[in-house]
């Protein structure tokens, strides 16, 4: 266990007061690996030895409360930019917009040098349960901006879609680790708060891809579209 940095767990302690509450008790119902398909979304994908560091701790609240989606662990992922909202068909991005796509992330991510993320603690949003990630050196908050501001003079072209839709909150990052698919256990949540500062670890983001997937980032229901290394 190590200490947190406290001005970065704000948004984490903001949304586990917002959320924490209402999800207790809530009846959910997951996503099927495939639904919806075509999704174009950029990640960052969790190294092996890490995504089992994770799973150890999510497993075992799983096995306590069985009934919800956990993901396995080569679906874990962090999401860097949804593209979806920028294209012309939502429902099935064509080849043409998948490649400027690329083009314009190719020009961005070359401009950045591989940095470091740390996994620290699990946190619950209305359908999901979620580790924290820590953007320290806040490389990932510049990058997400930058891309931000690529896509406003994009979407501003095309007349159709604010580009607002596409970043969540720049400066917030987490890896989806289980969704909720039957009753929220009181009992879950409590589990949850013990684990809210827990150290996960940490790795290097040294490559970002480009995908069509589901929901879940299912692996049999994603396609990489392009990889963009960092150097």
């Amino acid at each position: 266990m190590t200490s947190m940095n406290k001005p970065l767990f704000h948004e984490f302690d903001d949304i586990w007061l917002k959320f924490a509450g209402p999800v207790r008790g809530a009846v959910l119902s997951a996503p099927k690996p495939g639904e919806p398909s075509n999704i174009l979304t950029s990640v960052v994908r969790i190294p092996a030895q890490l995504a089992d560091d994770i799973m150890t701790v999510v497993s075992a609240l799983s096995r306590r409360f069985p009934g919800h989606y956990l993901y396995p662990k080569t679906d874990l992922h962090l999401t860097v930019l949804n593209c979806t909202p920028a294209l012309e068909d939502p429902r099935q991005p064509s080849s043409d917009e998948v490649h400027s796509i690329a083009e314009d992330f190719q020009e961005i991510v070359s401009q950045f040098r591989p940095f470091q993320l740390r996994l620290c603690g699990l946190n619950v949003f209305p359908t999901t349960v979620f580790a924290q990630v820590l953007d320290e050196s806040h490389s990932l908050e510049t990058l997400r901006e930058r891309l931000r501001r690529r896509f406003d003079e994009r979407l501003r072209w095309s007349g159709t879609h604010d580009a607002a839709q596409l970043v969540p909150s720049p400066s917030l990052s987490y890896v989806n680790v289980l969704r909720f698919d039957s009753v929220v256990e009181p009992a879950l949540l409590d589990g949850i708060n013990h684990l809210r500062r827990v150290d996960l670890g940490h790795f290097t983001v040294s490559s970002i891809e480009l995908v069509t997937t589901d929901k879940l980032l299912s692996m049999p229901h994603t396609v990489s579209q392009a990889r963009f290394v960092l150097e």
